[in-house]
Formats: structure tokens, sequence, C-alpha cells
């Protein structure tokens, strides 16, 4: 967990991003700059705190241990509207090609109609709730964030360049002081999460 909370799972070839959308204006997690985490060690939580112009994010990211070295990420956001006005915005869940040390090699991405994403033929991200739009793009095609309102349903693909990217969009409609939640999944088999939650908090 970077200190925007984005999730790198070690040994996995990719990054789990967030972005917002509302009124054509994109808020990136990675660019946020008013934003709080913190650690809740009795749970091996991190809890990191977005803040926008309308809305706020809580993103809860924490791992459970089950026997045969089958571990689970767990991530939780919950989205609130913090202004006096109705906010309509999409809310964008993104598999990206790096992880902490840089680029990496992301080949294949497809997503099954059960809510999961198979990264070069892993199972990695489980979605709780079925995407608005979902879009997995080639390098060749550009930042895939730039076509969230120019494609749909574009449910895999095989990157030559071997730097795949995909997205799971939510659009949302939020009365004044009304919250949602959105939680996924990822399925892992290493055992060091700990470890690295503790490495990238910042002080």
């Amino acid at each position: 967990i970077d200190p925007q909370g984005l999730i790198n799972i070690e040994n996995y070839p990719f990054s789990i991003d967030f972005w917002i959308v509302e009124n054509n204006k994109f808020h990136y997690f990675a660019k946020n700059e008013n934003i709080t985490q913190k650690y809740h060690p009795n749970i091996n939580s991190i809890e990191t705190i977005h803040k926008f112009d309308k809305l706020s994010i809580n993103n809860s990211t924490f791992f459970r241990t089950f026997p045969n070295k089958q571990n689970i990420i767990f991530n939780d956001s919950k989205i609130k509207n913090e202004s006096n006005s109705e906010v309509s915005f999409s809310f964008f869940i993104s598999i990206r090609p790096y992880d902490i040390e840089g680029i990496t090699n992301l080949k294949k991405i497809q997503y099954l109609q059960s809510n999961a994403f198979i990264v070069n033929d892993k199972l990695s991200l489980c979605l709780n709730k079925q995407p608005d739009n979902i879009l997995c793009l080639p390098f060749s095609q550009g930042d895939v964030s730039q076509f969230h309102d120019k494609l749909q349903m574009i449910f895999q693909v095989n990157c030559k360049e071997k730097k795949a990217s995909a997205l799971a969009e939510y659009k949302y409609v939020l009365k004044p002081g009304e919250s949602t939640i959105l939680s996924f999944k990822c399925p892992f088999t290493k055992n060091k999460v700990k470890k690295h939650f503790i490495n990238f908090i910042p002080n």
C-alpha cells in the first residue's frame, strides 16, 4: 500500500489505482494532496482517506490468511457526498502495469461475467458489484482513463507491448450527506503483506 492508498501485491505485475470523474473533472488518488493515512495493527488494516471538492473516500484495506497460503486482500471504499447539493460522478477501479519498483510485464487481462479480472492467467481481482462499464486496453491505445467515456464493454486484451491496463466504472448519484460502499478482494499466495503495509505507511 503506497501513501496514496494504491495497492500492489508482491510478485504480481500490476497495481490497483483509483480515480473519480465528477462534472468532467478527474480526481486521481495518485495526485491528490488532501489525504490522511493510518495503520490499525489490531486488524492489520490501512485506512486511507481522500478528500476532493465535494466527495470524501475512505478506503479500508486489510488482509486475511487462509489454509494452504491462500490469502486475500480486501478493500472497502466508502464514498460520501460532503456537499449541500446532489452529486453525480463515476468511481473507477483500475488495473495498471506497474508495481512499487516501476513498469511491469502485463500482457493479458480478461474480465469475466462473475465480476472477476484474470491478469496474466491468474485470478487477481474480484468485484462485489457489477460495474457499469469495463475497459481492457493495450498500451498502443494510450492511457485507459482517456477512454472511459468513449468506449464500452471491452472485456479482454492481449497486449504485444506487455503494458495492458483495465478499468471498472461505477456510476453514482448521491444526495447531500449520503454515502455508499464499494468492495473488492484480491486473492494471492504470498505471506508478506503485513511487512509491506508497514513499510509504505508515511511517517
